[in-house]
């Protein structure tokens, strides 16, 4: 998991390191979208760090696109829950 206190610039970084591309352009699709809505950079700091932890979750031969099965977001839930 990402350390809280992380900047931005760091968070953003770290996208570039995905083995997963397609998951990378999203969360970078996504975060240039927050941008554009003109949230805070601590908020769009927040989101991007959430996305890129469920994409470790998932691992690197899952892209966002194909998960379609409850059974992958309940996984995902249950270890959020603990």
């Amino acid at each position: 998991m990402l350390d809280i206190s992380v900047k931005l610039e760091v968070t953003l970084n770290n996208i570039k390191l995905f083995e997963n591309q397609n998951n990378a352009k999203l969360i970078h699709e996504f975060y240039l979208y927050l941008r554009s809505v003109n949230t805070s950079e601590s908020y769009q700091n927040q989101n991007i760090k959430a996305l890129i932890n469920i994409a470790k979750f998932f691992g690197k031969d899952l892209d966002f696109t194909k998960i379609s099965r409850k059974e992958e977001i309940f996984s995902l839930l249950n270890i959020i829950e603990c």
